[in-house]
């Protein structure tokens, strides 16, 4: 299991580190409960596993030796700086990320239906 849920930018989360192959995940976290495979139209594969209780994703890359290469995260469990949780306002993170001397975050629109005011 994740010995913490800390959110470390360019390296992981926890003991879940960026460039870990499957094996090594499954040794963590076991068997995803669901996966999905994709293929580029440059030939090159993708493969997420998604662990729907800790809502985390972690998707390995062919271009990248089949490595861990992206984690996405929307576990309420999760926190960048110990102190930034998903979840929080915006107001809440942008005051913590100056706090803890991090970059302003952009924002990006990802509302859609059924969460219309996701930003």
């Amino acid at each position: 299991m994740i010995q913490n849920f800390d959110i470390v930018p360019g390296k992981g989360v926890g003991n879940i580190l960026l460039g870990m192959n499957k094996k090594e995940v499954e040794d963590i976290l076991k068997l995803p409960d669901d996966t999905e495979e994709f293929t580029y139209e440059d030939g090159e594969t993708s493969c997420t596993y998604f662990y729907d209780e800790l809502k985390i994703d972690l998707t390995f890359e062919s271009d990248d030796d089949d490595r861990l290469s992206f984690i996405s995260i929307a576990g309420e469990l999760f926190t960048l700086g110990k102190k930034i949780k998903v979840g929080d306002t915006k107001e809440n993170v942008i005051r913590l990320c100056k706090e803890l001397s991090y970059s302003i975050p952009e924002e990006e629109d990802m509302s859609n239906d059924e969460d219309p005011n996701q930003i």
